[in-house]
C-alpha cells in the first residue's frame, strides 16, 4: 500500500528426494510484528493462478477439502491428470477463495482478476472464510489463507503450508497427507534430510527467530555420524529440556523448540 513495512518475514522452503516426499514442497513463514503495539485480525494467505492445460484453460477446476484444510486444481477435460493442492499445516482457521479468472464469465457469482486484482478483492479472498470453495470449468486461480492471529509487538507467529502434486485425486490426499508425517519428521524428531556434501566440521548456529514467540529454530551442522545430545539449560545451567538423544547422520540439522 505504500506505507512502511509493519511485518518482517522469513521464509523457508523444505523438500526431499525421498520415497514418499518426491512430490512435496513445505513453505514456512514466521511473521514478525515489528510495530510497538499489537496486530490484531491478521491474516496471511497465497494466491495461485494455475493452468492445468498448456493447450486449454476453460475446463480447469478449483476445489476445497475441509477435512484436510486443502485447496486444490484440476482439469476436467482431456488435460493432464495432474492434480495440485495447497494444505494448511498450521493450527489456524482457513479461508478459501476459488476464483472465476473472468469477471464476466456468466457462471461467476463473485469478481474476477482479468480486470485486476485489488487490495479490497485480496483481502476478501483471505480473510472471507469458506464462501467461495469451487470454480470452473474456465481459467480459475485460488487463495488460500490462514487466520485471524493475534500478533503482540516484538513477536512472531508461524504459519506452514505443504504444495503437493500426484496423479489423480486418491493419490492427491495421500500426498497431502503424507505432508503432514514429512512436517513431524522434520521439526517434531528434530531430524532433516542430509545434505549431499558434509559439511568440513561441527558447528551449531543461532537460533532464529530470536528473540521468539512461541517458536524457534537451532540449526546446526554435523561432519561425520554422531551421537547427539541438545539440552535447553536456563542461566543457572539447570536443564529445562531435552530436545535431541540420537544418532544423526552427517550435514545440516534443524530442531524447532516450542518454549
Amino acid at each position: 500500500t505504500g506505507s512502511a513495512p509493519t511485518v518482517r518475514i522469513t521464509q523457508e522452503t523444505f523438500a526431499s528426494n525421498k520415497s514418499p516426499y518426491e512430490d512435496i514442497i513445505v513453505f514456512r513463514y514466521q511473521i514478525q510484528n515489528i510495530l510497538q503495539t499489537t496486530r490484531e485480525n491478521f491474516y496471511f494467505g497465497l494466491f495461485f493462478d494455475w493452468d492445468m492445460d498448456d493447450l486449454n484453460y476453460n475446463t480447469n477446476m478449483a476445489e476445497y477439502d475441509a477435512s484436510r484444510k486443502l485447496g486444490y486444481v484440476y482439469d476436467s477435460g482431456m488435460g493432464p491428470d495432474t492434480y495440485v493442492g495447497v494444505r494448511v499445516l498450521s493450527d489456524f482457521p482457513v479461508s478459501y477463495c476459488a476464483i472465476w479468472n473472468d469477471e464476466a464469465e456468466p457462471n461467476n457469482p463473485s469478481w474476477g482478476i482479468y480486470d485486476g486484482f485489488s487490495d479490497e478483492e485480496k483481502w476478501q479472498a483471505i480473510s472471507g472464510g469458506l464462501q467461495h470453495i469451487s470454480a470452473g470449468p474456465s481459467d480459475i486461480s485460488n487463495v488460500i489463507a490462514a487466520g485471524p492471529m493475534t500478533i503482540p509487538a516484538g513477536n512472531s507467529v508461524e504459519v506452514v503450508f505443504a504444495l503437493v502434486a500426484a496423479n489423480g485425486f486418491p493419490a492427491l490426499l495421500t500426498a497431502a497427507d503424507d505432508a503432514v508425517q514429512m512436517w513431524n519428521q522434520l521439526f517434531e524428531t528434530g531430524l532433516d534430510a542430509p545434505a549431499a556434501t558434509a559439511p568440513l566440521r561441527f558447528s551449531l548456529g543461532v537460533n532464529y527467530p530470536n528473540p521468539f514467540n512461541p517458536v524457534t529454530t537451532i540449526p546446526f551442522q554435523l561432519d561425520r555420524e554422531t551421537h547427539i545430545q541438545l539440552q535447553i539449560l536456563d542461566i543457572q545451567g539447570r536443564l529445562v529440556r531435552s530436545l535431541l538423544d540420537t544418532k544423526l547422520q552427517p550435514g545440516d540439522h534443524l530442531v524447532r523448540w516450542d518454549g
